[in-house]
């Protein structure tokens, strides 16, 4: 798999495959996380895509429904002997009934891509007076269909027909805008964003941006094969127990969020939950990781928050009270075994060596390279830590896998290039190695 990208946040250009392990290294702020932050939007937007294209007409049509229908309320039933306050109150009762009845009606007519008419408006509204009589016997009137009537079925077919081009087009804008605040495009030159996803057993995914929007995308079908782990923050293990209210945008959770839920994902029925982790812990090996965090996280119900638990000990420790090194390992242990990280996934690992002694960075390493080639996982890595390259470096040829190598260059003011440097790591060691010399430097200054 072969990525490029131009004019896309701090990257001018940048062409990257992907086939086993790929490493991008680079001084901080050199644009190193755009690749990731760019996969991840992508892949999540284009997941289960007739799902979510689906879903997003059902729910603007149940919205666009209740308005009309509480619009209707107010109007034919405000001179009955009710109280306005309680009126609307059982009006929003009303309508959480009505929207569980009439979802699957919609969402067969969004199946057979059926227009609405009068006749199935006003059927619609027969059965929502259904509802209003039954739970509120005081009210006698019916609300009757309104002379507006025509543009409300012109709304509805309008969101009936829209294009599943214009739909993802448009999902994949919010959530790349997520990832980069509103800032896709570089904002030192107004030069077209493109992104280019190629693939030898499909026609390549690409799209444009201009003004940090889509302007053209193409061909997105073919990646709805992966999803994509993001990992960049172990303190996000300490947020597990926050409430997060969610609204229908479900889509368009950065990154870190995503992480939090599917670490946050209940463990299979217990068979299940055996047989995952024997598979798991059968191609990879976990003696290792073990001996570090032989733990599990889990929510306690008692304390109503996330703990770490390690075997015959009693106590419970809150996993804010973990050690971040700590916290890195098991975010990954967690994913693998709960089947989050899977032979389907893309994951991308950020600066993992931030949180680590150099002993620990090997240690991950390791564990980097049993995933990729016991479960096939293709895996992007960002660093600057020459440990953590070196081990890497030693352990995939060891392992005969394939990587490649990148460094990440300025080309003018705030834009840079990702270069590949697998055959030229001297080139990377060279550059990570600056910040020695210069303290070796400082030792025979006068």
């Amino acid at each position: 798999m072969k990525i490029s990208l131009k004019n896309i946040a701090k990257i001018e250009n940048a062409e990257v495959t992907m086939d086993g392990i790929t490493v991008i290294a680079g001084e901080n702020n050199t644009g190193k996380s755009t690749l990731g932050k760019v996969i991840f939007s992508i892949y999540n937007s284009v997941h289960d895509y007739e799902e979510k294209i689906k879903n997003e007409k059902l729910n603007e049509l149940i919205n666009l429904l209740k308005s009309y229908l509480r619009d209707l309320t107010r109007k034919n039933l405000q001179g009955i002997n009710v109280p306005r306050i309680a009126l609307m109150r059982n009006f929003f009762e009303v309508s959480e009934n009505y929207e569980t009845s009439i979802k699957k009606r919609i969402s067969d007519r969004i199946d057979n891509n059926e227009l609405f008419d009068f006749s199935t408006l006003n059927e619609i509204v027969e059965e929502y007076n259904e509802f209003i009589h039954a739970s509120y016997k005081k009210i006698e009137n019916n609300v009757e269909i309104s002379e507006q009537s025509d543009e409300v079925i012109e709304e509805l077919n309008n969101i009936i027909e829209l294009p599943a081009d214009d739909i993802i087009k448009k999902m994949m804008t919010i959530q790349l805008n997520t990832e980069f605040g509103n800032q896709i495009n570089n904002i030192y030159n107004i030069r077209k964003g493109e992104i280019i996803i190629s693939d030898k057993q499909s026609n390549d995914f690409s799209l444009i941006i201009e003004n940090n929007k889509i302007s053209k995308i193409s061909n997105y079908s073919s990646l709805d094969q992966f999803t994509v782990e993001y990992i960049d923050d172990p303190y996000v293990i300490d947020r597990l127990s926050d409430y997060s209210f969610r609204t229908l945008d479900i889509y368009f959770e950065n990154h870190r969020e995503a992480l939090k839920n599917d670490l946050k994902k209940e463990m299979k029925p217990l068979l299940r939950e055996m047989i995952n982790e024997k598979n798991t812990e059968n191609v990879l090996d976990f003696e290792q990781i073990d001996e570090a965090v032989n733990g599990r996280v889990f929510y306690d119900r008692e304390k109503r928050k996330y703990v770490y638990k390690q075997p015959n000990k009693s106590e419970t420790l809150n996993v804010e009270n973990v050690s971040s090194g700590v916290k890195s390992l098991l975010i990954l242990k967690t994913l693998l075994l709960n089947g989050s990280i899977n032979k389907d996934s893309l994951l991308v690992l950020d600066e993992p060596e931030v949180h680590l002694h150099p002993e620990w960075q090997l240690l991950f390493s390791r564990l980097v390279i049993s995933i990729q080639k016991k479960l096939g996982v293709k895996i992007l890595v960002t660093t600057h830590s020459p440990y953590f390259l070196n081990a890497i470096e030693i352990l995939s040829k060891k392992n005969e896998i394939n990587t490649k190598y990148y460094l990440t260059e300025e080309t003018d003011k705030d834009q840079y290039q990702v270069v590949d440097t697998s055959n030229d790591l001297e080139r990377i060691y060279k550059k990570l190695a600056e910040p020695f010399q210069k303290l070796e430097n400082m030792k025979y200054e006068s």
